[in-house]
């Protein structure tokens, strides 16, 4: 009578395997994690820039918030539910107004490919500690830090 089972390399073999699909899926659970912060601040400065059109429609004279009020100003005048946070492993928010007509909001991002077409400033991105893109008008080391790698800031 034969023995039934399986033999100890066998078993081997099995564990081997559920072990390297395991680390193909931890991998790419990660990017897919990347790319959702990164789909998240977008979302939420475009959540800003349509606010802010609000507030400037509703402003007289017609002006966007100054630098000094921020976007927090928003929230005080009901235009936004809550100052959006950005989620973990990016810079927060930033602001500035250029002109009474013109502003930048943005925000960095973790990956460049993360940029959408519309990015008015920075499609190139900034190199970590590296030289701010000529055509980066309102995107400034202050503004991203050093640790910043990419952006993605829009105006009206």
């Amino acid at each position: 009578m034969k023995d039934r089972g399986f033999t100890l390399i066998e078993l081997l073999v099995v564990i081997a395997i559920i072990g390297i699909l395991s680390s193909v899926v931890l991998a790419s659970l990660n990017t897919a994690r990347i790319k959702a912060r990164d789909a998240q601040r977008v979302s939420d400065v475009r959540q800003i820039q349509l606010a802010m059109e609000f507030f400037y429609d509703n402003a007289v004279p017609k002006t966007y918030p100054t630098t000094v009020q921020g976007i927090a100003i928003l929230v005080t005048n009901s235009l936004l539910p809550n100052l959006p946070v950005a989620p973990t492993g990016g810079t927060g928010y930033s602001y500035a107004l250029l002109t009474a007509t013109d502003y930048c909001v943005g925000v960095g991002l973790e990956q460049i490919a993360a940029v959408p077409a519309n990015d008015q400033n920075c499609n190139a991105g900034i190199p970590a500690g590296g030289a701010i893109p000529a055509n980066a008008a309102c995107d400034t080391a202050a503004e991203w830090g050093a640790a910043a790698n990419v952006c993605y800031s829009i105006g009206p």
